[in-house]
C-alpha cells in the first residue's frame, strides 16, 4: 500500500511501541499470572520518515520495548492537521 511513497507524499509519520513494566493495570497484564509484565501502548508524530527511523532507534536505550514500528500517515485518510 506505501511501497514507493516518499517524504513529499506523506507529512506525518507515527512511531508506534509497547513498552514492558513490572506495575500497571490489570487491563495491561500480559504472561505468566505469577510473574506478570505489564504491557503500555506509546505513539509519537514526527515530520519526516527520517525523523521516525532517528526516533524509532533511540527508543530501544529508553525502555523495554515489546514491540515497535513506524507508519506513514494515509494522506487520503488524515485529517488536515500539521
Amino acid at each position: 500500500m506505501f511501497d514507493g511513497l516518499i517524504d513529499d507524499e506523506c507529512k506525518l509519520w507515527v512511531v508506534f511501541y509497547t513498552v514492558r513494566q513490572k506495575t500497571g493495570t490489570p487491563d495491561q497484564q500480559w504472561g505468566d499470572p505469577d510473574n506478570p509484565v505489564y504491557l503500555k501502548d506509546y505513539w509519537e508524530i514526527c515530520w519526516t520518515k527520517d525523523e521516525a527511523v532517528k526516533h524509532h532507534k533511540k527508543i530501544f536505550d529508553i525502555a523495554d520495548i515489546h514491540v515497535s514500528g513506524i507508519a506513514p500517515i494515509d494522506p487520503e485518510y488524515s485529517t488536515d492537521w500539521r
